[in-house]
Formats: C-alpha cells, sequence, structure tokens
C-alpha cells in the first residue's frame, strides 16, 4: 500500500478516537463517586441478599452514612436523620409546627417545662410549671402513657392534659400548629407580651439578647431597635446562643459595622472577605457583648469581629472557641448532613497563587472577653430558669415599676451588673 494512504488512514483514525472522546465528554461527579464506591453498593446487596439474618434496609442505610460521617477527622461533622432533621429545619427559618411544649418528670410528677410563646399550648392556657394528672386521660404518674413528642417538644398531634389545680383540675386539649421561634429577646415581657429592653427608668441603656439565629433574627432585631431611639448603649448578650446560619449572622453584624471587613472565610478551595454593606441601624452607639463558654460558632463570629474592630467590648467568659463554618445539606428523605465546610478569621487569610488557603484550621481558639467574670455552673442554672421565667408575660410586673425588675435580674446575674457598669463608663467618656 502507497505510504500516502497510510498517512490518509491514520488521519482518520486519530479523528475518529477524538470524536469519541469528545462525544463522551467529562465524567460527572455522581459517576467519579459511584465507580469509587461501588463496593460499598456492593457489600450492602450482599448483605440484605443472603445475610442468615433479616435485614431492615433503613437501619443498614444509616449506619452506611454514619460510618461515613465517622470517617471524617473531626467531630463536627455529623448526621442528623429523620425527625431531628426536622427541628433542625425549624431552629434555622426561626418557624415550627407542633404543640411548642415540653414536659418532663420531677419527683414523680409530670410538670410542664417550658411552652413557646404564642405558641398552640401557649394560646390554650398552658404554662410552665403547670402540674399533670391525666394524658389522654390516663394517669400520668406511671409515664407509660407519655408521648414521646412531649418529652423533647416534637409532638405533632393533638394531646389532652388534666392540670391538677389548687382548688380543682382543668382539662385542656391542645391541636398542633404553626408558631413563630422567637430568637430576640429582652430582659421580660410586659403584661401585652412585649418585650422590655430598657435597663433603667431613664431609657438610657437597652438590653437585647439572641437566643439562636435564624433566617428571622435580621427583621426581630429591627423590630426590637424600633424602640430604642433614645438609648445611649446597647447591651447584646449572645450567652449560651449555639449559632444558626451564616447569612443571618452577617446581616446582624452588618447592623452594628457601618463599613469594612466583617470576616475572612476560608473553604478548601478559596478565600472570601465578607464587608459590611454601610447600613447599619446602630452604627455609633456603644455596645458592650456577653458571652461565655455556650457562645458558638456564628455567635463567636458576631462578638469576635465586632471586638475586632473595636466595635464593642466583650464581657463574660472564653467562648466555645469552634470558628469554623458548617453547611447544612439536606439529603432527601433521609435527613440533614451537617458539613463542616471552611473556617473563620478576623485578619486577612494567606493564599496562593490559585486562591487557596495556604493556612489550615488551627482548631479550637476560643473569644476572649475583655473583662473576664466568674460565674459557676450554678449562677448559669439559675440564669437559665429566670430566662424562662421572663419569658411569661407580666412575670415581674410590680407596682414599684421596671426598677424592682432590673434589681431582681441584677441581683441573680453579675456578668450583666458588669456589663452594664462597661456600657454606663463608655456612655459617660462620650
Amino acid at each position: 500500500m502507497p505510504k500516502r494512504n497510510l498517512i490518509w488512514i491514520a488521519a482518520i483514525l486519530v479523528a475518529v478516537l477524538v470524536l469519541i472522546l469528545i462525544g463522551r465528554g467529562p465524567r460527572s461527579p455522581m459517576a467519579i463517586y459511584n465507580s469509587h464506591h461501588q463496593p460499598v453498593a456492593l457489600v450492602a446487596k450482599a448483605i440484605q441478599d443472603d445475610c442468615l439474618w433479616p435485614v431492615d434496609g433503613p437501619a443498614l442505610e444509616t449506619a452506611g452514612i454514619e460510618a461515613m460521617v465517622r470517617a471524617v477527622d473531626h467531630g463536627w461533622t455529623r448526621w442528623v436523620p429523620g425527625e431531628g432533621a426536622r427541628r433542625l429545619s425549624e431552629h434555622l427559618t426561626g418557624q415550627a409546627y407542633g404543640t411548642g411544649m415540653v414536659v418532663a418528670q420531677i419527683d414523680r410528677t409530670w410538670v410542664i417545662q417550658q411552652v413557646a410563646f404564642d405558641s398552640p399550648a401557649w394560646r390554650a392556657g398552658l404554662r410552665a410549671e403547670d402540674r399533670i394528672s391525666t394524658i389522654n386521660g390516663h394517669p400520668a404518674a406511671t409515664g407509660d402513657d407519655v408521648p414521646a413528642g412531649l418529652l423533647d417538644g416534637s409532638l405533632r398531634q393533638a394531646v389532652t392534659l388534666t392540670l391538677a389545680g389548687d382548688f380543682e383540675a382543668r382539662e385542656i386539649t391542645v391541636k398542633p400548629g404553626k408558631y413563630d421561634l422567637q430568637s430576640v429577646m429582652g430582659l421580660w415581657r410586659d403584661g401585652e407580651g412585649q418585650w422590655v429592653h430598657f435597663l433603667d427608668d431613664d431609657s438610657e441603656y437597652a438590653y437585647i439578647r439572641i437566643a439562636e439565629f435564624t433566617d428571622r433574627s435580621e427583621s426581630e432585631l429591627n423590630d426590637a431597635f424600633r424602640g430604642l431611639d433614645n438609648a445611649e448603649g446597647l447591651i447584646l448578650d449572645l450567652r449560651g446562643n449555639p449559632g444558626g446560619p451564616l447569612a443571618a449572622v452577617l446581616a446582624v453584624a452588618d447592623m452594628f459595622q457601618f463599613e469594612g471587613t466583617i470576616v475572612h472565610i476560608a473553604s478548601r478551595d478559596k478565600v472570601r472577605a465578607h464587608t459590611a454593606n454601610r447600613r447599619a441601624v446602630w452604627p455609633d452607639k456603644p455596645v458592650v457583648i456577653l458571652i461565655n463558654r455556650e457562645t458558638a460558632s456564628a455567635a463567636e463570629l458576631l462578638a469576635g469581629a465586632l471586638q475586632h474592630v473595636d466595635r464593642a467590648q466583650l464581657v463574660g467568659q472564653p467562648t466555645d472557641g469552634k470558628r469554623f463554618i458548617q453547611t447544612v445539606v439536606p439529603i432527601e428523605q433521609a435527613g440533614h448532613l451537617v458539613l463542616t465546610t471552611g473556617y473563620y478569621a478576623f485578619q486577612p487569610i494567606p493564599v496562593d497563587i490559585k486562591g487557596k488557603p495556604l493556612i489550615a484550621y488551627q482548631g479550637l481558639v476560643p473569644i476572649l472577653p475583655d473583662a473576664f467574670v466568674a460565674f459557676d455552673d450554678a449562677q448559669w442554672d439559675n440564669l437559665q430558669r429566670l430566662w424562662l421565667a421572663s419569658d411569661i408575660p407580666a412575670t415581674f410586673a410590680t407596682e414599684d415599676g421596671p426598677t424592682l425588675q432590673t434589681t431582681m435580674i441584677l441581683e441573680i446575674d453579675s456578668e450583666l451588673q458588669v456589663a452594664l457598669a462597661r456600657l454606663m463608663e463608655q456612655c459617660n467618656d462620650e
């Protein structure tokens, strides 16, 4: 065969091969995943098909997911299945469905431990510390007929309770429904259920507590600020705040910081700087932030960011120290994967030529307060009980006005005493 014909045949073969490769295109991430994890599927199929003992398919699936989560070399990524995933979604969005109450057995007596404000249970007239004698017509004493959802607040069906009163029992039926989970709170609720935010009769020093961050926190905080126009300074309480959505905490930070960088966030492949959007509604008045060892994640980000730019002083105890970003990944009909996807820093994070971070996550690094206050476990427990009581309208209502309520709260809360002293000092210096 002439040499020229061989050259043409080779060229045609190369062109065909190129067309085949182009036609195939890049392999999808799922295809790559399936090829790498085919042994996992084969093992699961073998167990289901041939194991001597019956196998629960969903249990096998959950065990496989949890094994993958355990393979991650830190303890923060977690799998949240079923009911837990639903409740996690509620806390992220700030809206829930259910009865809104939690019960517990105390000294052999079943009592209502907590009732969410304006929830179906609240609207039905139930309150914390109400004693329960029967549940759905059965004696409550044994605990045998207590629905599991009453113990953790997840009850999504109607329940009839008989409450033991000092003079007569009363029967109340609660039907589940939608209600808001309030994240922005004050000192105590007045007789109309509105939060009281001022620590003094002259309305100079305001107080706001954010229990957790939700998608509704920014709008709730805006509502609270509308009544604080005359305040000289603010105490922002983040004690016990476990965090929440990143977007929510950045929006709140933007309300206090007018310009400049709020925080730097590094993922595996890039670093982003989040800056203030020049829309602060509390841009220049003094702020003191209360923190403790249960201030975590996004709450630490807010406290540390405002401390870093000298926008706020911190009072209390060192925080949890997580300093990383987690993303909630919904897995259809199974649950939520809470996946650690980045970490944050208040100083710029150096990157390589491709923009990848050069510094790895540094582990637990607590945010340190400017003023440390000793506060033991007993004091913390008392404070949390006070917070529960303050959620009931007019619990502290007296004829002596707000001064007495403030005195009662400050007597219990020594960290708040120090924060108020710091705030007054800042306001007097300006």
